[in-house]
């Protein structure tokens, strides 16, 4: 499986949580700071939208802090913006390979997909422990998105407000999602 379809996996997983979500649970906390079950989709929705607007060349970034889902359906905004993102790479399969220009600096289409693998797969479980659904997600994509995480997150300023808190403590118990989640500093 190449990063494409690893990326198209965790879609296709938090596409399963968001589709769990009740009406009356987009406004609940989430485990992300200061952010709604709603904020965290609108942050993927403007994710997703990112990859497709920088990678097709039809701009150079996304404004994540506007409201991605304004008159839209949470959900149906999510899949489309996914099935966007997804579709840039199917239609040119040389973006995995090629160095290309993002907002935060140059990055190859792969590692591109395997950020935004990982950034999905972990916001799905934090939508999932929000609105009380299971969080035993995916266990190979907890622990490949948990191997991307080790190379990524330890660097010191991936640590602190806005971005990952410090490791907690997981129950020996815990499912493989629920390990990666506190490592990246989500309470289990």
């Amino acid at each position: 499986m190449d990063a494409v379809d690893e990326m198209e996996r965790a879609f296709a997983i938090a596409t399963s949580v968001l589709r769990g979500v009740r009406s009356d649970q987009w406004t609940m906390r989430s485990p992300c700071e200061g952010w709604t079950v709603r904020d965290v989709v609108n942050h993927m929705v403007g994710g997703a939208k990112m990859v497709s607007v920088c990678l097709s060349g039809r701009g150079d970034g996304v404004n994540f802090y506007v409201d991605h889902l304004r008159g839209l359906d949470p959900v149906d905004a999510y899949v489309a913006e996914a099935a966007a993102a997804v579709a840039v790479f199917r239609v040119d399969p040389s973006l995995v390979d090629r160095v290309m220009p993002m907002p935060w600096g140059e990055a190859t289409g792969a590692a591109v997909a395997a950020m935004f693998m990982g950034d999905h797969f972990v916001h799905a479980w934090d939508v999932a422990k929000a609105t009380g659904q299971s969080t035993d997600l995916d266990p190979e994509m907890a622990a490949l998105v948990r191997r991307f995480a080790y190379e990524y997150v330890d660097v010191g300023q991936r640590r602190g407000p806005e971005m990952f808190d410090e490791e907690r403590h997981a129950p020996a118990d815990a499912t493989a999602a629920d390990r990666l989640a506190a490592y990246l500093g989500r309470r289990v």
